[in-house]
C-alpha cells in the first residue's frame, strides 16, 4: 500500500537524508512515498528493472540472490535507516542485482530514479554518501562470500581426505582378496588332486 504521507522528523532522522538542509527535506514532501507490507513480501525481484530505491523505516528485510530456487542465498539483512535498491539506479540497464523480501511488516520511503536524479543535481554530496553505503554493503557480502568459499574449501579438503582414506581401505581390501585368492590356488597346487 502507497500514499502520499509524509513524516519530516521521520525523513530528518535517517542518516541518508540528515546532512540534508531543512528546505531540502521540505521538498521532498512531494517525492517521496510511505509503502507498508506485510511480513514475506516481495518488495522487488532480481532481474527485474528498478525504476525505483526505498529506504526502511521499520521492520526487516532479506536481500537474497537466486529468490525460491535450491540455489538461494541471503547477501545481506538490512533495518531501519538502510537503503536499498539503489544500485540498480546506477546500473545502463537499471537491472535488480539481487531480490528484497520482507522479514518482517515493514514501512519504506520510496523514491523513484527520476525524483532520485533531481535530488542528486540539487544535493551532488548525498552521491558520495550513497556511494560510501554501496562499497561498505559490497565489502562486507565480500567478506561473507570470501567465508563461505573458505567454508567450503575447508569441507571440501576433509571430504577429500575421507575419501583418500577409503580408497586407501579399499586397495587394502582388494590387496588382502588378491592375496587370499593366491594363497588359496598355491594350496590347491600342493594338495593331491584325490
Amino acid at each position: 500500500m502507497s500514499e502520499n504521507r509524509f513524516y519530516p522528523k521521520l525523513i530528518a532522522g535517517i542518516p541518508f537524508f540528515s546532512a540534508l538542509p531543512r528546505d531540502e527535506l521540505q521538498s521532498l514532501e512531494a517525492a517521496i512515498l510511505v509503502r507498508e507490507l506485510p511480513a514475506g513480501s516481495i518488495l522487488f525481484r532480481e532481474g527485474e528493472a528498478g525504476d525505483r530505491f526505498f529506504i526502511l523505516t521499520q521492520g526487516e528485510v532479506e536481500v537474497v540472490k537466486f529468490l525460491e530456487s535450491p540455489d538461494e542465498r541471503r547477501l545481506s539483512l538490512l533495518g531501519p535507516g538502510d537503503i536499498l535498491g539503489e544500485m540498480s539506479l546506477f546500473f545502463p540497464d537499471r537491472l535488480r542485482s539481487a531480490s528484497a523480501r520482507c522479514l518482517t511488516a515493514v514501512e519504506a520511503l520510496e523514491m523513484t530514479h527520476a525524483d532520485f536524479e533531481t535530488l542528486l543535481q540539487r544535493q551532488p554530496d548525498l552521491a558520495f554518501r550513497i556511494m560510501r553505503e554501496m562499497t561498505v554493503r559490497l565489502r562486507n557480502t565480500e567478506q561473507v562470500t570470501i567465508r563461505e568459499l573458505q567454508e567450503r574449501n575447508q569441507q571440501l579438503a576433509l571430504a577429500y581426505q575421507e575419501l583418500q582414506a577409503a580408497q586407501a581401505q579399499l586397495i587394502e581390501h582388494e590387496k588382502t582378496e588378491y592375496e587370499l585368492a593366491l594363497a588359496r590356488r598355491i594350496q590347491q597346487g600342493i594338495l593331491p588332486a584325490d
